[in-house]
């Protein structure tokens, strides 16, 4: 065979070998494109607004989640690997969520917002479990660098939570009303976290049993707001104050 032949065989096979990869990110693109006017066609500018965030910011959490893990790893606290877990599953709530109620369209809000708040409540009572557990096992202080690392990632998740509620401070629907009260219950989370480690980085001595109490504190408002999203949303509620 000669080169010439062999360098266009080559050609051919990297091209059919290119194909497939172009063609998945056109379907990709595609499927955005649909969903993005599928989101415009069955909701208000409000809901699709809300819905947007919900994808953003679950994506964002996401990573902040991990973020604490690996503060939680470097530093040798448990306590911020759970936390971390915590966020890491509020953003999967929150794409869930958003994709379940795009692909449903309007008629499906109510109902995602009960998986919204399934999710919530199952996670707070995980982390209730683990704050009690906690009163038998406190934490040990943190190091500096991993104390620096998780007020860091815990500052940017309850600021993204503060401004998705004042951008959606006009929520109608029950899905938009559901991801609110997500952000509210991982700022009340992260902030038991954040306190702790603040204090740790500042080298102020602080007691592990009121750590343990503020953290089940949290952990059960945020149970009862779960709880309280499932109560509105479920088949047959009132619909009155937005809950629809």
């Amino acid at each position: 065979m000669s080169v010439d032949t062999k360098m266009n065989a080559d050609a051919k096979h990297a091209g059919r070998g290119s194909r497939p990869s172009g063609r998945r990110a056109q379907d990709v693109l595609r499927d955005a494109v649909a969903a993005g006017e599928n989101v415009r066609k069955n909701y208000d500018a409000s809901t699709a607004r809300a819905l947007y965030l919900a994808t953003v910011l679950g994506a964002w959490h996401a990573v902040i989640g991990i973020g604490k893990i690996v503060s939680g790893v470097l530093g040798t606290s448990l306590f911020a690997c759970v936390n971390g877990l915590y966020t890491l599953f509020m953003g999967a709530s929150r794409l869930v969520t958003a994709t379940g109620a795009v692909r449903g369209g309007s008629g499906s809000s109510r109902r995602y917002a009960r998986v919204a708040g399934i999710m919530l409540t199952v996670a707070s009572l995980f982390y209730v479990a683990y704050a009690a557990w906690s009163f038998f096992h406190p934490s040990r202080e943190y190091q500096r660098t991993a104390a620096f690392a998780i007020v860091a990632f815990t500052f940017l998740e309850i600021g993204l939570n503060v401004r998705h509620l004042i951008q959606t401070r006009g929520a109608k629907t029950a899905i938009e009303k559901a991801l609110r009260i997500i952000s509210l219950a991982s700022s009340l989370i992260a902030l038991s976290l954040t306190q702790e480690a603040f204090l740790s980085l500042l080298g102020f001595p602080h007691s592990p049993t009121a750590d343990a109490c503020i953290r089940c504190l949290a952990g059960l408002i945020a149970a009862s707001l779960g709880a309280h999203v499932v109560l509105r949303a479920r088949p047959g509620s009132s619909t009155a104050h937005g809950w629809k």
